[in-house]
């Protein structure tokens, strides 16, 4: 019998969850400015998942947090996660999200509010060029077909009402948007709770 292992792979989560037509009239409705490179506007509010605007939203996303953190990648009961920031993210056509990664933080997620049809993906990146995990990371070997074992690059679908759970240190970008219809998604990070440690004597506390 054949089989492959996937060994020490990377575990990105999506689920979908149902917003409401208030909710998302109210985060249509933030107020946004642009980001630091004028490709894309972001919600004056940094912690909008706390707004009690959106507090069914906050539920459900812990809910699949929960799903992601306890029966996926089976953390310990005692370790919890709450979110460090939140904000809304509006692209207009020609915006876009360059290559990056979230800093102070352990955990990441989008929700996607709402996608126009060529909008832009969501696209993940391995952390260095040309690195493979079927062959040497030196070699740029030709593939006959892309998949998770061999790609530099991963691109989920995006969608209304989409979400997406991710390690913070993945390196994740969006392409132009070419469509004429505004993207709205919400942003945010995670961090942890609870005392880690592996043998009982290396511990680190976080409260």
């Amino acid at each position: 019998m054949n089989n492959v292992i996937n060994l020490f792979s990377i575990p990105i989560y999506t689920a979908k969850i149902e917003l409401s037509l208030k909710e998302e009239k109210f985060i249509k409705n933030l107020k946004y400015d642009f980001v630091e490179f004028k490709n894309g506007l972001i919600s004056d509010d940094k912690q909008i998942l706390n707004n009690k605007n959106l507090l069914n939203l906050n539920n459900k996303i812990k809910e699949q947090i929960e799903i992601y953190t306890k029966k996926i990648i089976e953390v310990d009961d005692k370790i919890s996660f709450y979110f460090t920031n939140s904000w809304a993210m509006k692209h207009k056509k020609g915006d876009y999200a360059h290559p990056h990664a979230h800093s102070n933080s352990v955990m990441s997620g989008v929700f996607y509010v709402d996608v126009p049809k060529n909008s832009g993906d969501l696209v993940f990146h391995r952390n260095s060029f040309n690195a493979s995990n079927a062959m040497l990371s030196s070699l740029a070997i030709p593939y006959k077909k892309y998949n998770q074992y061999n790609s530099e690059e991963f691109t989920i679908k995006t969608e209304k009402n989409l979400l997406v759970l991710f390690p913070s240190n993945l390196v994740h970008s969006v392409p132009f948007s070419i469509s004429k219809e505004l993207r709205y998604c919400i942003a945010f990070n995670c961090f942890i709770k609870g005392t880690l440690t592996t043998n009982g004597v290396d511990e680190l506390i976080f409260g």
